[in-house]
């Protein structure tokens, strides 16, 4: 007996025989699964699409805005620099990652060209060798503005082989790239000159960033004395030019490019004067008999100045530089040395320099006056 409210229809359809019911089920198996396939692959796909986008969002937000990708026909990679401006001749470093390996079969290539015209030739290239490798380009040494493009053929360069693009501007110079200063700005001849610098970029320091000593105008190139910078800070010891005149520090970022494009400071200084006074010579007595021992009491001296061999000497008072009778060097801030009255009797100087190598009027620090008498 069927429930109370329970009906059933007068019609019957022909696809309720028991002879449909086999095709009706094949059918239905037929749709699940091209609908599981199409479903499965449009999952697929859209797995591929987003994980290459949360890469691509992932390497913006590393390196906004010097960031490109490529779509071209053979693949998608990246393509990624530091910054968007870069100094006169310096090292670029171009991250490329996920390169497809038929575009690495093909000699794909990253370069560098003038922004404009788009057929300028290029002046700097790199082949890429590996799915994700940094490889290192030179900004050009002419202000202006460029473009690094990376190609997936490196035998047919053009607008068709273009994959990827990414424009940089190259400034004027190189102005402020790191950071120099000197403890003083005037200097005896031969004395110690301290340059401070820091700040210097990893790259720079691989380049052969450079300081140097030169004369007030001369060429690029031209210095009587420089070093190379080898940490990102550092103190740099040089020695005062010996003749008096107007000099300039200058450091570049390029040591194998001296130029006005590749200079980051110039620091003017003045050499000249007299060492005098730098250190004290004094004796216990003005007069000595001939053959007596003189005692010399010596105090004072900077270290630097005992580096570059100060020297301490007896001679006659009228004596020109480096005329000595006898001679010791210094070899202590503060000390005594011991030297023999001549036997002539006449008036004579202890005389005292800071540079044994440089024994002039600049380069004299104390002298100390004494008589020889007969008993």
């Amino acid at each position: 007996m069927p429930p109370p409210g329970y009906g059933s229809s007068a019609k019957r359809r022909d696809t309720d025989s028991p002879k449909y019911i086999p095709l009706i089920a094949a059918a239905a198996a037929v749709s699940t699964a091209l609908l599981g396939w199409f479903l499965w692959s449009l999952t697929t796909a859209d797995i591929a699409d987003r994980t290459f986008n949360e890469a691509q969002a992932a390497a913006m937000e590393a390196a906004p805005p010097s960031y490109a990708v490529s779509e071209s026909r053979g693949g998608r990679y990246f393509m990624r620099i530091p910054r968007d401006r870069f100094f006169p001749a310096e090292t670029i470093p171009v991250n490329v990652s996920s390169v497809p390996r038929a575009m690495i079969e093909s000699n794909a290539l990253v370069g560098i060209r003038p922004e404009r015209p788009s057929n300028a030739a290029m002046l700097y290239r790199e082949y890429i060798h590996k799915r994700e490798e940094t490889l290192k380009l030179r900004a050009p040494i002419r202000a202006g503005k460029y473009v690094i493009v990376g190609y997936d053929n490196g035998t047919v360069l053009n607008e068709r082989t273009e994959a990827v693009r990414i424009p940089f501007t190259v400034e004027n110079n190189s102005e402020g790239a790191f950071f120099v200063s000197l403890e003083k700005r005037n200097y005896t001849p031969s004395e110690q000159v301290l340059a401070f610098v820091s700040g210097v970029p990893r790259e720079m320091r691989d380049d052969h960033a450079l300081i140097g000593i030169y004369r007030r105008g001369v060429p690029q190139g031209l210095y009587s004395e420089y070093d190379y910078i080898r940490r990102e800070s550092e103190r740099i010891l040089f020695r005062a030019p010996n003749e008096p005149g107007e000099y300039e520090i200058r450091a570049f970022t390029n040591g194998s490019i001296l130029s006005d494009a590749t200079m980051t400071a110039r620091i003017p200084f003045t050499v000249g004067g007299f060492a005098w006074g730098s250190f004290n010579v004094t004796l216990p007595y003005s007069y000595y008999a001939p053959g007596e021992t003189i005692t010399v009491n010596v105090g004072g001296v900077p270290q630097y100045m005992i580096n570059d061999g100060a020297v301490l000497g007896i001679c006659e008072a009228d004596a020109v530089h480096g005329g000595f009778l006898s001679f010791d060097y210094i070899v202590s801030a503060a000390g005594t040395y011991s030297f023999t009255a001549p036997d002539k009797a006449g008036d004579y100087e202890i005389r005292a320099y800071t540079n044994g190598n440089l024994v002039t009027d600049a380069t004299l620090a104390s002298v100390a006056s004494l008589g020889v008498y007969m008993e």
